[in-house]
């Protein structure tokens, strides 16, 4: 659910500290203003933003590979950036990388330890992952949907629906804005540990905009999350996810996303979520969450999971058989986490 207030605000000192929905489309969907601040290429200095972050393309290799885009074609890390003036630039590595990237090179085991003790800490996580996402999708507004100019088949992103990354970009700008983020606001936040295997990276990205879904692998385990479930997709999947009791692989990764994904859009009745200031323009982010948490009924919707999954690894698969595979998965027949028997597939101790 979008942020309800209309008009942009500033603070005392001359800040945006919330982009009115118009603004928010004039000046950073379609325009190449600073993605926190909004300031213009022109009044300031910009070091543009990498959508995934340095430390990660060091740690993994990974400037000279390509990301596979929504239009099935491919970019450079290097050349995967989001439009960022120096000082943003510089605060979001202070805010942001240096302690997330002081976290997840860590274990899994000793990452969901520290996160377990520390609520402020699965918090900027959070965000951090909010981000990732966004600069992903602000990204896809200056790429082709079509290499071919000629075809002038405008941009990746023309297909979203804008109003609903609003309320992201509110979460991810809190630092700038020092609005308080109340606890219901935050979404689902798991960890996995990952399955190792040889001939992998250990580096993994995967989003559902519509879902608002994002999964990310950092070498021995795996973040999912959910931006704009208030925690209510992982309330309703949390007795299946107790299941899991090994490390997962890639398809597993994305089989629990596309639940997830499936779910949160499934819901009867979302989280409203509004910005309030005070009248000394204090900012905070709350929540309206409905008193019970319900799906809609099938007759109401034509998702099911088995088109997420099919959407989720339709780029995996490589093998002879791939079509009557995808259609086992688009028809719930396939899946990759639980056997007939309901118990987790675990493949620690098999070939994988």
């Amino acid at each position: 659910m979008p942020n309800s207030t209309s008009r942009t605000i500033f603070s005392n000192d001359g800040r945006i500290l919330f982009f009115g929905l118009q603004d928010f489309l004039d000046s950073i969907v379609i325009g190449n203003n600073c993605f926190i601040c909004g300031a213009a290429p022109s009044s300031t200095p910009f070091n543009n933003e990498h959508v995934i972050p340095d430390w990660l393309l060091r740690k993994f290799n990974l400037y000279k590979n390509t990301i596979n885009l929504p239009n099935e074609t491919q970019i450079r890390y290097s050349q995967y950036t989001v439009p960022c003036c120096s000082s943003c630039n510089s605060k979001l590595g202070l805010v942001y990388e240096e302690p997330i990237s002081r976290l997840l090179n860590s274990s899994s085991d000793i990452v969901a330890s520290r996160l377990s003790q520390d609520k402020d800490l699965v918090n900027l996580v959070f965000k951090w992952m909010s981000l990732i996402f966004f600069k992903t999708h602000l990204k896809d507004n200056s790429l082709l949907a079509e290499r071919d100019r000629r075809l002038q088949s405008g941009f990746i992103g023309d297909i979203y629906n804008w109003q609903e990354f609003h309320h992201t970009h509110c979460i991810i700008r809190s630092h700038y804005t020092k609005a308080v983020i109340e606890p219901d606001v935050y979404g689902t936040l798991l960890l996995f540990p990952a399955l190792t295997i040889e001939g992998r990276t250990g580096f993994d990205y995967f989003d559902n905009h519509a879902s608002q879904s994002v999964m990310l692998q950092c070498g021995d385990f795996y973040l999912v999350t959910i931006l704009n479930d208030s925690s209510m997709s992982y309330e309703i999947f949390k007795e299946d996810l107790h299941r899991i009791n090994g490390p997962i692989t890639p398809f597993q990764a994305r089989e629990i996303l596309a639940h997830l994904g499936f779910i949160n859009l499934s819901l009867a009745d979302r989280p409203k979520y509004i910005s309030k200031f005070s009248p000394k323009n204090e900012y905070r982010i709350t929540a309206n969450l409905p008193s019970k948490i319900t799906l809609k009924a099938p007759s109401e919707s034509d998702l099911t999971p088995g088109k997420f999954l099919h959407y989720s690894v339709k780029n995996m698969i490589d093998v002879e058989n791939k079509d009557q595979i995808l259609q086992e998965i688009l028809e719930g027949k396939r899946n990759y986490l639980f056997n007939e028997e309901g118990k987790f597939i675990n493949h620690e101790n098999n070939s994988y």
